[in-house]
């Protein structure tokens, strides 16, 4: 079976605040998700702002322009969460729904299950967002978000706006970098000593020491193909998909989806998985 996943950032809930209220962006965004090669299976949405608000109508809306169903706003801290939303006739109704450890993560948590009878358990699925302001903090991020999805399957995929550098890839374009960013993203050094910044890559080293690929940088390496690296936001290849070894070898393409590209500041990402080539050789039994 395919799978079609795509994850966006949302920019602020797609709200633009002008002096009179909030301008909509959800048009743009719904331009945008309509190109995906074929019917998204798995939307993965984060920096879901105000999207609690008056009867969390800003889900609903997703829901019935989409044809998918929502999964519970993933709680956090800051109060700028995220949303999955899927298709009913293909990944069936999810079987567990982990946010035990919401709190760890400043933008929330949680894990959805959806059991499609593939060998090493159902698919784990969380769509990330991790903490662009802290330096080792989001580190720890990834690290409690990987282990909730491998702890009960052997198939997991975390997606969306890691906000730090991938471990290979286009040089981050430091120029463009506020502050912060710099800060956090690159590595801790004397501001005095002259030194050329270099990326802080302990995010993506993280989720592969928890066994995770990433996929557009396999995609890279199996085409030859460099675009699959190409910078998703304004100043880095921040928006990522990351996939445990026997989900990677079942992913077909990696697509990025900047256009329209006012819906956000965020390109659009799109993985196809076809479920029937799963390597059942790095499967584990879990008891």
């Amino acid at each position: 079976m395919l799978l079609t996943v795509f994850a966006q950032n949302l920019k602020r809930g797609g709200l633009d605040e002008t002096a009179t209220g909030y301008g909509d962006r959800w048009p743009k965004l719904l331009d945008r998700f309509d190109r995906a090669s074929r019917p998204i299976d798995l939307l993965l949405l984060s920096e879901a702002w105000r999207w609690d608000e008056h009867n969390h109508k800003r889900v609903a809306r997703a829901m019935h322009d989409l044809g998918l169903t929502a999964m519970p706003l993933t709680p956090g801290r800051s109060g700028n969460g995220t949303l999955i939303l899927y298709r009913v006739e293909t990944m069936g109704r999810w079987v567990g729904w982990d946010t035990g450890h919401v709190n760890e993560n400043l933008h929330g948590l949680g894990v959805a299950f959806f059991d499609l009878g593939m060998p090493g358990g159902p698919l784990a699925v969380a769509s990330a967002h991790f903490d662009p302001y802290r330096y080792y903090g989001p580190a720890d991020e990834a690290n409690i978000m990987a282990t909730r999805a491998t702890m009960r399957t052997s198939n997991a995929l975390i997606v969306g706006d890691i906000n730090f550098p991938p471990a290979d890839g286009v040089e981050p374009d430091y120029r463009a970098m506020r502050p912060y960013n710099a800060a956090s993203r690159t590595e801790l050094v004397d501001p005095g000593a002259g030194i050329e910044p270099t990326p802080y890559r302990g995010v993506a080293w993280t989720l592969m020491r928890n066994g995770f690929t990433d996929v557009a940088a396999e995609m890279a390496k199996r085409t030859g193909d460099k675009s699959y690296l190409a910078h998703t936001a304004r100043m880095d290849r921040v928006d990522q998909a990351w996939a445990t070894k026997p989900v990677t070898s079942a992913v077909r393409d990696c697509t990025r989806h900047p256009d329209p590209d006012d819906a956000s500041d965020h390109d659009g990402i799109e993985v196809t998985i076809d479920t029937d080539l799963i390597d059942t050789s790095n499967v584990r039994e879990f008891v």
